[in-house]
């Protein structure tokens, strides 16, 4: 048993548009969203993780 709890910190809901794209390739998606994580997500909030759903 490790003994580990993880709490939510932040919640970002982009509901304007899109922050990045989101196309039909999953590795695409992903670098994009990397991309953005590392260029506006945390210059703005650093974190240990994000999460694309």
């Amino acid at each position: 048993v490790l003994n580990i709890r993880v709490a939510l910190v932040g919640l970002e809901v982009w509901s304007d548009a899109d922050k990045c794209a989101v196309t039909q390739d999953p590795f695409t998606t992903l670098h994009e969203f990397l991309d953005w994580r590392k260029l506006k997500l945390l210059p703005h909030r650093p974190h240990d993780n994000a999460q694309l759903i």
